[in-house]
């Protein structure tokens, strides 16, 4: 997410979504995709990305211009939050 602003090693606050309820179209959010059916509970591995809704797909856009946007089928992503705040470590000089 280093295009908006989001680098590796930051710290990121993320407001969960009630249950029910949808991000808006841009919105930066929290998102487990690639979910498994693991012993009764779901998992897969969490990713950054802007969402958008495009009829029954959910896209996931990275804010890094090297990479693309995905589509997903709604059973293979949870959205877990959107993210509403990032911080970022000063690194002491050395």
């Amino acid at each position: 997410m280093k295009d908006a602003g989001i680098e590796e090693g930051d710290l990121v606050h993320v407001r969960p979504l009630r249950p029910g309820t949808e991000p808006p179209d841009g919105a930066i959010v929290l998102a487990e995709v690639g979910l498994l059916e693991v012993v009764g509970e779901r998992s897969g591995r969490v990713t950054i990305k802007r969402f958008s809704r495009h009829g029954d797909m959910i896209q996931l856009r990275p804010a890094n211009r090297l990479m693309r946007p995905r589509k997903y089928a709604p059973d293979d992503i949870a959205i877990r939050g959107i993210v509403v705040n990032a911080l970022r470590r000063i690194r002491p000089l050395s």
